[in-house]
């Protein structure tokens, strides 16, 4: 059970490695995009192009770590044990909340440091 164990780790690892490296990539781009246009409504249609993009992506490999916790919970036919139950003690059993949860510690800590850095507290960096 530990090799299926860290299988999940790292597949739930590795999305969130993928999420956070393009929302970082968005927002550094969207940083140097702010005030290079003369037309606001242009920066607008730039942002709203970029957040749309990266929403897709987040619903899109959502609904995969939502796929897999349904797979999780699915019954053994011989021991009617589900592998969620299975991996109760590694902590893997709650795993879709555990991603979500760490999704919107990206945005909030993201907006955090954009808060401070329109507070001119230096340069934007993860």
């Amino acid at each position: 059970m530990d090799i299926l164990n860290d299988k999940i780790q790292a597949l739930a690892n590795n999305v969130l490695r993928i999420l956070f490296t393009k929302w970082k990539a968005i927002i550094g781009t969207c940083y140097e995009k702010i005030g290079t246009s003369t037309k606001k409504e242009e920066e607008v249609k730039f942002l709203e192009s970029q957040f749309k993009d990266y929403s897709n992506e987040v619903c899109k490999y959502t609904l995969k770590m939502y796929s897999l916790c349904t797979s999780l919970r699915e019954r053994n036919a011989r021991s009617y044990e589900t592998l969620e139950e299975t991996l109760q003690d590694s902590g893997l059993n709650n795993l879709f909340n555990l991603f979500w949860n760490r999704v919107c510690r990206i945005y909030s800590q993201t907006i955090s440091k954009l808060a401070q850095n329109n507070s001119g507290e230096g340069t934007l960096t993860f």
